[in-house]
């Protein structure tokens, strides 16, 4: 199972995710919280290995999974309605690192200061057994480039790229995949473009 967590940015990156997969034949079974037109819907049943699976900090729902990877965006205080405060947050987000399994792959974006206070949390003893693979916006490639607009979508494409290139995925079939993303519902979704041209790709 691969878990996509954070407080921001988690549909859009397992929709991006799920497409890299599908477009590698790896046929993977994915669920989502949100509308995925690429997909027609929010979930896909493949027959391949691969779970994929939008993992939500809310009410503590990503400690019913055992992945072996997650791509964690950020961490931010939210969800007042359930967490009492930023100590019990960044306790759930603590326990959600400790289960993963198997390859234990912790992709994560080191710009956001909410992971790296996260990091230091986590007692050195733990972290040695875990395969860190942090991303940021610098050392990328031109190539790269999206269809959907902003800079949290470059960050939420980088998590992307990284994990998909630790699964062996060659690098020609994620270029075409972050091309060919569309975006999911309601987040800056095109409606309707009128006699508009189509948006240029966003470089990365």
């Amino acid at each position: 199972m691969i878990a996509v967590s954070g407080t921001h940015g988690k549909s859009t990156t397992t929709a991006m995710l799920s497409l890299v997969f599908e477009q590698a034949g790896l046929d993977p079974t994915v669920v989502i919280g949100a509308n995925i037109p690429q997909l027609g819907g929010n979930a896909r049943v493949g027959k391949g290995k691969k779970f994929i699976v939008e993992a939500d900090e809310f009410f503590d729902n990503f400690l019913n999974y055992r992945p072996e990877a997650i791509i964690l965006n950020n961490i931010e205080f939210d969800h007042p309605d359930y967490f009492r405060n930023e100590a019990q947050l960044f306790d759930s987000f603590k326990k959600h690192v400790y289960r993963l399994q198997g390859k234990k792959i912790l992709v994560y974006n080191s710009e956001d200061k909410g992971i790296n206070r996260l990091l230091k949390l986590l007692p050195g003893v733990r972290l040695k057994n875990i395969n860190l693979y942090p991303y940021k916006r610098e050392n990328w490639s031109s190539k790269f480039s999206l269809g959907v607009p902003g800079e949290f979508n470059k960050l939420n494409a980088f998590g992307v790229i990284t994990l998909a290139r630790l699964y062996g995925i060659d690098e020609v079939t994620i270029i075409h995949a972050m091309r060919s993303f569309r975006g999911i519902g309601r987040r800056l979704e095109l409606l309707n473009k009128g006699n508009e041209p189509v948006s240029k790709l966003i470089p990365i």
